[in-house]
């Protein structure tokens, strides 16, 4: 988040020094983002909620009389507290939803590679080898795809094991994927969830 944001308060002349409050930086970048966010939103009907992924998750109308658009939009590199709010979402997810994920690509190689195995070390969310030349910018929406995709996978099976009797069996649909800039690389999956009956 701090690597985005534009925070002309602090700019000083390269001669001087500055002292920042930890906690003062924080809430500063945090209002300007937030105003970003405010200033981007392109329909007024649309709510949008800032914290902890997991409380904005829980606010939500999940209800199916509700038909919601959910973006999760992180500016820093895929982890697993990532994918465990993606999961969330889906177990959470009613018919018609449309779920769509964000994450940065990252913009180092080495960096890529790194956080890739640790991520299949403390997690189950990659499978096979961590290949160095799929961390290339070019290449790099394989492992991601891939993660993501698994984790949508395994979030399903659990919402279709866990639905109460005569509920239909959910499906998702991918609707959407790519990979753009916006000031630096991300790549973004979205898919909308329905039942397996629904055509």
């Amino acid at each position: 988040v701090l690597s985005t944001a534009k925070i002309e308060e602090l700019v000083v002349e390269p001669s001087k020094y500055i002292v920042v409050d930890k906690n003062i930086l924080q809430r500063e970048v945090q209002k300007i983002l937030t105003n970003r966010f405010v200033f981007n939103k392109p329909y007024g009907f649309i709510e949008l909620t800032f914290g902890e992924l997991s409380k904005a998750i829980d606010s939500i109308d999940w209800s199916e009389e509700q038909k919601n658009i959910i973006w999760i939009d992180y500016d820093e590199f895929i982890d697993g507290t990532q994918l465990l709010g993606l999961e969330k979402c889906i177990l959470n997810s009613s018919r018609g939803d449309l779920i769509l994920f964000s994450t940065s690509m990252g913009s180092n190689a080495d960096d890529r590679f790194d956080s890739l195995n640790e991520l299949k070390n403390t997690t189950n969310r990659i499978v096979g080898k961590v290949l160095k030349k799929e961390c290339d910018d070019r290449f790099i929406y394989r492992p991601i795809r891939k993660m993501v995709s698994n984790t949508i996978k395994a979030a399903l099976a659990k919402k279709n094991a866990a639905r109460p009797n005569g509920v239909p069996a959910y499906n998702i649909t991918n609707v959407l994927e790519c990979t753009y800039s916006d000031g630096m690389p991300m790549y973004t999956y979205g898919i909308i969830v329905h039942y397996r009956k629904d055509k």
